[in-house]
């Protein structure tokens, strides 16, 4: 599978995760479905090969390379 189809196929699946503000939880701060939606994405992101961080559940930084080189996404 090219990274096209692979992209548009991880994206498919993450647009199925309801991920709207609810109710607070422990390690949930904007809910359980963002919360899931946030540590699928680390998840993913990870699995092809960039260094995603959980801010708490709140926001995800994305980084790939290092030094000099490195670009970063949040």
């Amino acid at each position: 599978m090219n990274y096209f189809n692979q992209a548009l196929k991880t994206l498919k699946e993450w647009i199925k995760i309801e991920s709207v503000k609810d109710t607070a939880h422990q390690n949930a701060p904007l809910g359980l479905a963002v919360n899931e939606m946030v540590n699928r994405c680390v998840e993913d992101i990870n699995a092809l090969g960039f260094n995603a961080i959980n801010y708490d559940g709140y926001a995800v930084e994305v980084n790939y390379g290092e030094g000099d080189d490195e670009n970063g996404l949040s």
